[in-house]
């Protein structure tokens, strides 16, 4: 999160999204870099607004959205809650649709396996067996203006990487891959 450049996009538009939030740890650092980029003469409260306007996240586990929710509001004390957290399955839901629409910057640590048998039964819409390039595909079907992805390592050599290598080069003028 601290690499990306988050001044190079206008303050309004600094709509960050974080698919599989677990405990909001991307959320919670975007927040702590947007804060150091708002005017200083922002109260506590027009803060709060900001972030919770500008900062979503979609999780399916309860107990990690518990956690994330308890996070952000620990983050950003003393502030009420309100954030924007959707208990949902990612590869299943309407929010992922929705927050992409929106989000300029998309930051994700998908969970790295393949998709069961039985899941791919479940889901009628895959285009991957994995499952960090189904959510990178999806992702990229409307491109955010930044993004902050956890891959496995075979993303840099693996067969099923490879489409993204030529998509992300044509769509980013500047790529940073940390192994």
């Amino acid at each position: 999160v601290r690499h990306l450049p988050f001044e190079e996009i206008q303050e309004e538009d600094r709509r960050v999204f974080e698919p599989f939030a677990g405990c909001a740890s991307f959320l919670i650092a975007a927040m702590r870099r947007l804060g150091e980029l708002l005017p200083s003469s922002l109260t506590p409260a027009d803060r709060h607004r900001y972030f919770v306007q500008h900062l979503s996240g979609i999780e399916l586990e309860d107990f990690a959205l518990e956690v994330a929710n308890l996070s952000l509001m620990l983050a950003d004390y003393p502030n009420p809650n309100g954030w924007r957290l959707y208990q949902e399955d990612v590869f299943q839901g309407e929010m992922l649709g929705k927050e992409l629409y929106n989000a300029r910057v998309v930051l994700c640590n998908p969970p790295f396996e393949d998709f069961s048998k039985k899941e791919r039964g479940l889901y009628s819409n895959l285009g991957f067996v994995q499952k960090p390039a189904e959510i990178l595909s999806r992702v990229l079907n409307k491109p955010p203006a930044m993004l902050g992805f956890v891959l496995p390592r075979v993303f840099v050599s693996g067969r099923a990487y490879k489409t993204f290598h030529k998509s992300l080069r044509q769509t980013y003028e500047s790529l940073e891959i940390l192994a």
